[in-house]
């Protein structure tokens, strides 16, 4: 089975692999205070053009998670869908975590 993403933790880069999309989590009982942040990008696949968001990085060890948190809104329909948002981001929130696997 292939992985559905790729983390480059030199360059803070998550790839996301194109044939099997990135299955995602809501995180609510997480805060962002009590974890290290990277500034990162994440790189997905949409209808064959690759997007690109920058999102903050980090690791929950004591539950095996990689989470990430969005830096800033897009209006974009992918972007909506990975950390579910509703349309045009209305409910758009820089501290919502979500795991990502």
């Amino acid at each position: 089975m292939k992985s559905s993403y790729f983390l480059d933790t030199n360059l803070n880069v998550i790839k996301v692999n194109g044939a099997t999309g990135l299955k995602v989590r809501d995180q609510p009982n997480l805060k962002t205070e009590e974890y290290i942040w990277k500034q990162g990008i994440i790189l997905i696949s949409d209808m064959g053009k690759m997007k690109e968001f920058k999102i903050n990085i980090s690791k929950d060890n004591n539950l095996n998670l990689v989470i990430i948190r969005p830096i800033e809104k897009y209006m974009d329909g992918l972007f909506e869908e990975i950390f579910n948002f509703k349309g045009l981001c209305s409910n758009y929130d820089e501290k919502k975590i979500i795991s990502i696997s």
